[in-house]
C-alpha cells in the first residue's frame, strides 16, 4: 500500500477523457451524446465501422439504460423495486434480473461486513428530508430508520424467486449498484449490435469497452471537482470499469458538519470513512458497490478489502487528504 499526502485536495471527481486527436483509426466512425439518465448526465462515445452502426450502438446503449432505470428506480412508482418496497411483509415474486441483483447485493454486504447494504432505503428518506431542509437529521428519525435496516432481514427463495422483508417498513435502495449495472448492460447492448470500442460515463461510473480504435487505452481522469482545471491523475485502461464515490456528490453542511448521501448502514449516519474512493474493476457494478463500501470503511479497512478481491484496485483519499493506493493501482496510472 502506497501513501501520499496532498496539501490541498478537497475531493476527487471522475471524468472520462477520450483523447481522440491522436492514435484513433481514421476508418472508425464515431457517435456520441450526453443525456440525463438515472439522475445524472450519462455520456457515451461509440466507434463503429460506419456512422449508421455507431449511431445504432449508441441508441441501443441508451435504450438499455432506460430499461434498467425503469426496473430498479425507487423514484418510479411503477418500477419493480418500488412494487417490492410496497409489499411489506408479503412475499414478492421477483423477475430473474431483480432477483440476481438482490443476490449480488447481499454478496457484497457479506464481503464488506455490512458496509454495503441495499436496505438503507429508510435512511435515505431521512437524508433527503434533511437535505431539503438543510438541517442535521433528527436523532430519533435516524434511530427509527436504522431499526429497519439490515441485509440479513431480506429472505430470498431461489426456487420460487420470491423476496420477503422480515421487518415491516423495510425498503431497498439500489442506488449504490444500479448505475454501475446499467453501464454494464449498456456496454453489452452496444457490443450486441457490433460496436467493440466505446466509453460510457454515467456520472462517475465509467465503463471502457475494449480500447480506442487504434488499440490504445482509454484515458480516465480523476479530477478535483472544486477546481475543474486540477486533475489528480489520469488512468490508462482497456476493457475495465472505473468508479469514484465521495463526499462531494450529494451533501449539505449543518453546524460545520458535512452530511453526505452515502449512509453507513452500521450506524445509520452519513459515512465519514474518506473523502473519496476510486475503484478499478472488471465490471462497473462491482466497482460501484466497492467504491461506496470504501467510503464507509475508510482507508485501512478499504485497502484490506480490495487486496482480498482478485482483479480490483483502488485509490482512496482519506479525510486528512492522504492518498492510499492498493498494491496494483499504479500500473494503471498514465504517464
Amino acid at each position: 500500500m502506497r501513501r501520499t499526502t496532498l496539501s490541498t485536495l478537497p475531493a476527487i471527481a471522475i471524468i472520462a477523457v477520450a483523447l481522440m486527436s491522436g492514435g484513433c483509426s481514421r476508418e472508425a466512425s464515431r457517435a456520441q451524446d450526453a443525456r440525463m439518465k438515472m439522475g445524472t448526465i450519462v455520456g457515451i462515445t461509440v466507434y463503429g465501422k460506419d456512422e449508421a452502426r455507431a449511431k445504432a450502438a449508441l441508441e441501443a446503449a441508451y435504450v438499455e439504460i432506460d430499461r434498467v432505470e425503469k426496473l430498479m428506480s425507487r423514484y418510479s412508482e411503477n418500477s419493480e423495486v418500488s412494487k417490492l418496497n410496497k409489499t411489506g411483509l408479503t412475499p414478492f415474486k421477483a423477475s430473474d434480473e431483480l432477483f440476481m441483483m438482490l443476490i449480488k447485493s447481499i454478496d457484497y454486504s457479506e464481503i464488506t461486513g455490512g458496509a454495503f447494504d441495499i436496505t438503507v432505503g429508510p435512511l435515505m428518506k431521512v437524508f433527503r428530508t434533511s437535505l431539503e431542509k438543510g438541517k442535521a437529521p433528527d436523532e430519533s428519525a435516524v434511530a427509527n430508520a436504522a431499526s429497519r435496516v439490515g441485509f440479513r432481514k431480506i429472505s430470498l427463495d431461489s426456487s420460487s424467486k420470491t423476496v420477503v422483508f422480515e421487518s415491516d417498513g423495510m425498503e431497498i435502495d439500489l442506488g449504490a449498484i444500479a448505475k454501475g449495472y446499467a453501464a454494464d448492460r449498456a456496454g453489452a447492448a452496444l457490443k450486441a449490435v457490433g460496436a467493440q470500442s466505446a466509453i460510457i460515463d454515467a456520472g462517475g461510473d465509467v465503463l471502457c469497452v475494449g480500447s480506442k480504435p487504434a488499440g490504445k487505452p482509454w484515458t480516465v481522469a480523476l479530477r478535483n471537482p472544486r477546481d475543474p482545471e486540477d486533475f489528480l491523475l489520469k488512468l490508462a485502461v482497456k476493457d475495465l470499469a472505473v468508479t469514484t464515490s465521495g463526499d462531494y456528490e450529494q451533501y449539505f453542511e449543518s453546524n460545520g458538519k458535512r452530511f453526505i448521501h452515502i449512509m453507513d448502514p452500521r450506524t445509520g449516519k452519513s459515512a465519514t470513512g474518506c473523502i473519496s474512493a476510486t475503484v478499478i474493476a472488471r465490471t462497473a457494478m462491482q466497482a460501484d458497490a466497492l467504491s461506496t463500501s470504501i467510503c464507509v470503511l475508510g482507508p485501512s479497512d478499504g485497502i484490506k478489502l480490495i487486496e482480498s478481491i482478485d482483479g480490483v484496485e483502488a485509490l482512496i483519499v482519506s479525510q486528512d487528504r492522504k492518498l492510499f493506493r492498493s498494491s496494483g493501482f499504479s500500473k494503471f496510472e498514465a504517464d
